[in-house]
């Protein structure tokens, strides 16, 4: 059975912040505004949200620390700060931290009587402040996903929420991606990509999110250029990353992500690897075990797929053929040239005494998490595990 939810109203334009704020200020009488310490002040989009809500005449307050990958801790933290000021509605502005925070903290201002806990603990009532989502980087796609990932520190690693909590308005302006490091640029692309990825190559994929993982293919080839730094990027290529981005978001919230960003939490909490960096060290693995596994036997891989494949002679499995299609369509020539992409775009993954051991917890952790295989259109066992996660660590060697 093919599906389809996005509850999201997308806007996207230049000064659409501006341009739409008759319809997103009317989310209620007072504005949290959640962001980080210090893009949405350098990028501008912060003056564009404080403009808009003072020409509507609707009174906000600001919380701004919001660190990169945030803790359960700050999410309470800004809960206490706006639990008695009658915050009607939250926006939030920046990359998939303040974006994800933002979501926990709308549910949490909803259910003062909770405690941290239960945003781990699932039952029926997911009601929530309602959201406006602004992204300045072009990565999480968070601005239409239900999915909020928080750092437990308790664990030592990161965890999504158990609730989908969804915005009712994203606004998309790529002029906040102009001031965006190249580091920052290139690091949160590889992460939209692997959203693209790991959504397709994905049990739970269907023919619509297939369909918009390959926009998001198409998008990606367009700035591929840029990424790679054969041309500088003009306001059309940053609205192509932010738009290619947000395909990877739409994707991700019918299907989910898989095996590479599973990996790549502990990765980041204990080593210090930004996500997508994180994320983009494992996908290579995962690709080059879908070509030895996946028997794309689903109503979504058509027959016009796998006459195709059985045309040519260039591939042994039909998981080989759609891994070098998806690929190809992202302008990627195969798995090796992906391989030689990341370590352009991210750089390599210094080794170090704990790489080793931190490979083989997750392992472990991703193993144990039967709800993270199931998403997996393929049989994993415990070995093809360690064969995906050591992959690029192989590679490098």
């Amino acid at each position: 059975m093919s599906r389809l939810f996005m509850p999201v109203k997308v806007y996207e334009g230049e000064d659409v912040v501006i341009n739409e704020a008759s319809t997103w200020t009317k989310l209620g009488r007072k504005a949290l505004i959640v962001t980080g310490k210090h893009s949405a002040k350098a990028n501008g989009s912060l003056d564009d949200v404080i403009k808009a809500l003072d020409l509507n005449e609707i009174p906000y307050i600001i919380f701004d620390k919001v660190e990169e990958n945030p803790s359960v801790e700050t999410i309470m933290d800004a809960v206490a700060f706006a639990k008695d000021e009658k915050v009607e509605f939250v926006v939030a502005i920046g990359g998939g931290s303040p974006l994800d925070a933002s979501k926990s903290i709308a549910l949490m201002l909803k259910h003062l009587d909770w405690d941290a806990s239960n945003l781990f603990v699932a039952n029926e009532d997911d009601s929530h402040l309602p959201l406006c989502l602004i992204p300045t980087t072009c990565g999480t796609g968070s601005e239409v996903t239900g999915v909020s990932v928080l750092t437990r520190h308790d664990l030592r690693t990161k965890q999504s929420i158990s609730y989908k909590i969804f915005a009712d308005i994203a606004l998309l302006d790529a002029k906040y991606l102009i001031s965006l490091s190249p580091k920052n640029l290139k690091n949160t692309a590889m992460d939209a990509f692997c959203h693209l990825v790991e959504s397709y190559i994905n049990s739970g994929a269907s023919v619509y999110s297939r369909n918009i993982c390959m926009e998001g293919f198409n998008s990606f080839r367009q700035i591929l250029a840029v990424l790679k730094d054969e041309r500088k990027a003009d306001m059309k290529d940053y609205f192509t990353l932010l738009r290619t981005s947000t395909y990877a978001g739409m994707a991700i919230a019918q299907a989910g992500t898989t095996i590479p960003h599973g990996l790549s939490y502990a990765f980041t909490y204990r080593l210090g690897v930004e996500h997508g960096k994180a994320c983009g060290y494992f996908l290579a693995g995962y690709l080059k075990m879908a070509c030895k596994k996946w028997t794309c036997n689903t109503p979504e891989i058509s027959n016009q797929i796998y006459d195709d494949f059985k045309a040519s002679d260039e591939f042994k499995t039909l998981g080989e053929y759609e891994v070098n299609r998806i690929l190809n369509a992202a302008g990627i020539k195969d798995i090796p040239e992906f391989e030689e992409l990341f370590i352009k775009l991210c750089g390599d993954v210094n080794e170090s005494e704990s790489l080793d051991t931190v490979l083989n917890d997750t392992v472990d952790a991703v193993f144990n998490n039967k709800a993270k295989l199931a998403m997996v259109p393929f049989e994993l066992t415990r070995e093809d595990l360690v064969e995906i996660a050591y992959n690029m660590k192989i590679e490098g060697e």
